[in-house]
């Protein structure tokens, strides 16, 4: 049974068009990963299900209630935003403390979520004192002090090294498998988050653009990349481009995406034979994850209010 459900959502402002017409599902025990680049609308989308800014067009669904109109559809959710802001001066503990007081729960939750998110050896410490993964993780441990059946967090590893990130996508994953907590979590990282979630929804300039799991996008991607590093990049990537679509250059190498990776290395062979070219190397990789988003977004360009 979904717990979330959003349907043709649409938020502008002034001549633009934030959201426009998406549809997002968050099921019981799911992990769903809201992707897509800075600006194409996540944090919006997150607060439109959330209730918490009014939509110009859509339905919200949160646990059976619009969260609008009905702020107890929120009683049941937990919320990480992308920069949590605490009182510098307080200790962990006595922070958790009050929000267990607001949400009229037990003490005993502090002990429980501190464990939970691996900050029981801080909770004497003052907010001011921890670093950026262990803010991020309070975080993570107020937004579970009541107990909520669906996470919501807003690029929760944007401010985060690569540790950081891995760690707090860990206990996103942890959650979910060993307290049935479901999830809706962005990011812009898709790497990263396709080892956490159960599905993907890639929204770019508002819409909704696909939807599956990491393996469907993989799946839709059926291309290799063939790096090649040369002399005079343009000569080389202008005579490719007599044999393949899909030519550019990328920085001192030439990118070549193909279904026949094979036939790029008989290719080059023949231009060397022909021209002289002077190839440093040829390597064929699977494409990416990343390199799906970078290419399927390209054919869309923002859309503006008439």
């Amino acid at each position: 049974m979904p717990l979330l459900v959003a349907r043709g959502l649409v938020k502008r402002f002034g001549s633009i068009i934030a959201v426009n017409g998406l549809d997002l599902t968050v099921g019981e025990g799911e992990v769903v990963g809201l992707i897509g680049p800075n600006g194409a609308g996540k944090t919006t989308t997150i607060r439109l299900c959330l209730g918490i800014l009014r939509r110009d067009r859509g339905e919200v669904s949160l646990f059976g209630r619009d969260p609008f109109y009905d702020a107890s559809a929120r009683e049941n959710v937990g919320v990480i935003f992308e920069k949590p802001s605490f009182p510098e001066a307080l200790s962990v503990e006595k922070l958790l403390e009050y929000a267990a007081k607001i949400h009229g729960v037990s003490l005993n939750r502090v002990n429980e979520v501190l464990r939970i998110v691996g900050l029981v050896e801080k909770k004497n410490a003052s907010v001011k004192s921890l670093s950026a993964g262990q803010r991020q993780r309070l975080a993570i441990a107020h937004a579970l002090i009541h107990e909520p059946q669906l996470l919501i967090a807003d690029e929760p590893t944007s401010n985060l090294d690569p540790l950081g990130r891995s760690e707090v996508l860990g206990l996103l994953a942890e959650l979910s498998r060993d307290h049935g907590i479901s999830i809706l979590v962005s990011s812009h990282i898709l790497p990263e988050l396709s080892r956490i979630v159960n599905r993907l929804a890639l929204i770019h300039f508002g819409r909704l653009v696909f939807q599956g799991t990491p393996a469907d996008i993989m799946g839709a991607l059926k291309v290799s990349v063939v790096r090649i590093r040369a002399d005079n990049l343009e000569d080389v990537a202008r005579k490719l481009r007599e044999y393949f679509d899909e030519v550019e250059i990328r920085g001192a190498e030439i990118i070549v995406h193909t279904d026949k990776p094979g036939f790029v290395y008989k290719v080059i062979g023949e231009l060397i034979d022909k021209y002289g070219l002077r190839i440093y190397g040829v390597e064929s990789l699977e494409a990416s994850i990343e390199e799906f988003l970078r290419r399927f977004l390209q054919q869309y360009q923002r859309p503006r209010a008439g």
